[in-house]
């Protein structure tokens, strides 16, 4: 039987469509990439709760959007755009620490890898730390994934397991 992978899209406002339209390559990818061994599936600019309760039943999660510019997670719904001081405010849902604690009671395994393809996701010890109590692996930026000065794609780092 084969494993779950779960591909979550958040907040992809902004970017002159350039972050929406990339998603379709990114879905493609992944499919090419897991579909051997996981059946994918998607949510789109879910709420926590859809998101806690999907998580809970996966067995790797791949997250594709905006993240918040303090590190704090990843934004699910759209909205906020680069507003990202605006995301407590305006009460915008945030895949972070306080809802990876949440998961970490429901699961009784980690999770195999966890992919954070959004800006500032592995800028936060406390948000790199909550991934880790629920994955094997995590993988994430540590600042935007495209810097605009110089163009270019930037890099992510992964973290593993102690």
């Amino acid at each position: 039987m084969k494993r779950t992978l779960l591909l979550i899209r958040g907040d992809c406002t902004g970017s002159f469509g350039v972050i929406l339209a990339y998603w379709q390559w990114f879905r493609f990818e992944q499919r090419l990439r897991h579909g051997n061994r996981y059946v994918i599936q998607e949510l789109v600019e879910p709420s926590v709760e859809e998101v806690l309760s999907a998580m809970s039943d996966a067995d790797a999660v791949m997250i594709y959007g905006h993240g918040s510019s303090d590190g704090r997670g990843a934004l699910l719904q759209p909205g906020s755009g680069f507003q990202h001081a605006e995301v407590a405010k305006r009460g915008i849902a945030l895949l972070d620490a306080t809802l990876l604690n949440e998961l970490e009671k429901l699961r009784k395994v980690p999770l195999d890898f966890v992919f954070s393809a959004t800006c500032f996701g592995a800028s936060n010890p406390d948000l790199v730390a909550a991934w880790l109590q629920v994955s094997r692996e995590y993988t994430s930026y540590p600042g935007t994934t495209f810097d605009l000065n110089p163009r270019r794609i930037t890099f992510p780092v992964r973290f593993v397991q102690k």
